[in-house]
């Protein structure tokens, strides 16, 4: 669906071709239906949205855009042939989801899970802290880069200022279900 000589430009250059793509063939859609004289309710202008396509925009602007080296802790495990599918299933078992569209990509990074960790109050207010987990995958190992933070939905200020930040208690929640999933863990 996604028109080739996109390919050729550069990842935001890319990215825009294909959002404008988007709205035309959105707006394509719409005339469509109109011409055969249906009325389009707001389920029916949600349905046709080209949500693919506009996927894969942002994903171009995110890798292009928000890729950082990655520092922090980390926890390096045995492999043993796990692919990365059946790792990714493992973290999902473990109450983990893939709430990754809007985070930073760091170099080399295979994917990223978040999973609900705690509930606070202060001052009245709600606070929802989560573990965050980085995994890069080689031949060997598996490495894992996890941190607790504030939920950036929530709180999105301090997600962002890193304020309730600390990937010392990543790795301590990340290490007990790593455990409790039999990896052999080489170093934390």
């Amino acid at each position: 669906m996604i028109p080739e000589f996109i390919h050729e430009l550069s990842p935001v250059q890319g990215a825009i071709a294909m959002v404008l793509f988007a709205v035309a063939l959105f707006a394509y859609r719409i005339y469509s239906i109109q011409k055969k004289g249906k009325d389009l309710g707001r389920n029916d202008v949600i349905a046709i949205m080209p949500w693919d396509i506009l996927k894969h925009a942002f994903q171009q602007i995110r890798h292009a855009k928000f890729t950082v080296s990655g520092g922090g802790q980390s926890i390096l495990v045995k492999r043993n042939g796990i692919s990365k599918f059946e790792f990714e299933r493992f973290l999902i078992e473990n109450h983990f989801a893939p709430w990754n569209k809007l985070s930073y990509v760091y170099e080399g990074e295979d994917f990223n899970m978040r999973r609900l960790i705690s509930l606070d109050r202060k001052d009245g207010e709600k606070i929802y802290y989560q573990l965050h987990v980085r995994v890069f995958f080689d031949e060997e190992t598996i490495k894992i880069k996890p941190h607790v933070e504030k939920c950036p939905i929530e709180h999105p200020v301090d997600h962002i200022r890193q304020h309730g930040f600390d990937d010392i208690d990543g790795v301590t929640h990340m290490t007990k279900i790593l455990e409790d999933g039999e990896f052999e863990i080489i170093e934390e």
